[in-house]
């Protein structure tokens, strides 16, 4: 076997540094980077979380009261929409009226309740909310200024009322006003709440309205 010359041992020594490089980079290198890559990914993944949190943490403020105000929605809703109406609650608000408004009412009348709405979901009992309107037509007597008392107390009551017509007209010898009204009342069933009666107990009327006493 004859020796290798000096430049067969370079070309060879050259072969044997390519090698041992490929074999660096292919099982050495290669996985380190591959791994360095998953490793960014998920860095960047993990970034893009902290950043949301930062963000949210940053608007936590922000959140709460937005979350308070919805919340007050909900009470307020709940609130201005009683469990039930009943005749005896009607001629209730009837009392509180002619009170406010120094107000003879002379008759009452009711219609049937009509459903508004009933909603798609269901609370923790199982039951829709349902929210229905009844309206009642009263009669009355009272002065200019009694009127725009009456509207008042519609209007700002604490169980969600509205006027649906009104007629009037001023009796020229009294200088009193006559007329009728309208008015919706609204109320929501499934709302985790029960309806309770007005505790009115013997409550007077006015002399001239409809009942000396609500029984």
């Amino acid at each position: 076997m004859s020796k290798l010359n000096s430049k067969q041992t370079q070309y060879l020594l050259l072969v044997l540094v390519i090698v041992v490089f490929f074999a660096a980079y292919r099982f050495g290198f290669s996985p380190i980077m591959d791994k360095a890559n998953e490793i960014k990914d998920v860095n960047a993944e993990l970034q893009t979380k902290v950043d949301e949190l930062n963000d949210v943490k940053a608007n936590e403020t922000t959140y709460r009261d937005e979350l308070a105000q919805a919340q007050a929605g909900v009470d307020g809703f709940v609130k201005a929409y009683p469990a039930g109406m009943t005749p005896q609650k009607t001629l209730f608000i009837v009392k509180q009226l002619e009170e406010a408004a120094a107000m003879d009412v002379t008759s009452v009348s009711f219609t049937d309740p009509e459903v508004l709405f009933t909603s798609t979901f269901v609370n923790d009992a199982g039951e829709n909310v349902i929210a229905s309107n009844r309206q009642f037509t009263i009669n009355f007597t009272t002065t200019y200024d009694g009127l725009k008392k009456a509207v008042d107390f519609i209007n700002n009551n604490v169980d969600h009322m509205t006027m649906r017509n009104i007629t009037a007209a001023s009796n020229q010898e009294t200088g009193q006003i006559i007329g009728s009204m309208a008015i919706n009342e609204y109320y929501a069933t499934g709302l985790g709440r029960e309806y309770e009666e007005p505790a009115v107990g013997d409550v007077p009327l006015s002399v001239n309205g409809i009942f000396n006493t609500i029984r």
